[in-house]
């Protein structure tokens, strides 16, 4: 969905409930939806609130009509919901980290996330 292409809360729905069976986070309740950027309240294209003890997790991604076209997007909405994924998947390595580590493991994450989304689009 990079370059500018817009994605719906259906769309968005449907691509956390597959990113979800792959990630086998079947077991998990885990909604996604699309928000200002205000409701961010910093730069990043998502948030995520995890609450392991009930399974469940939510997910706030950048609208698509608030990301800034001049910055390098190199992650799109896609992107952006597979990063917050992953924080479900790694959630006990992102606890009690440094500033340093912290940031080192969010750009593993932003990667790992670009990574993914372009293999199973069939990017080289």
């Amino acid at each position: 969905m990079a370059g500018g292409a817009k994605m719906s809360e259906q769309q968005l729905t449907a691509l956390c409930d597959e990113w979800s069976r792959m990630f086998r986070l079947q077991d998990w309740r885990i909604s996604a939806r699309l928000v200002r950027s205000y409701e961010l309240g910093d730069e990043s294209g998502g948030r995520i609130e995890i609450a392991p003890s009930r399974g469940a997790a939510r997910i706030k991604i950048i609208h698509p009509d608030d990301v800034d076209p001049d910055n390098d997007q190199s992650i799109d909405t896609e992107g952006y919901l597979v990063h917050e994924l992953l924080h479900v998947l790694f959630r006990e390595l992102d606890d009690d980290l440094g500033e340093y580590q912290k940031e080192a493991f969010e750009r593993a994450l932003n990667k790992l996330s670009e990574c993914l989304v372009a293999l199973k689009k069939g990017a080289k």
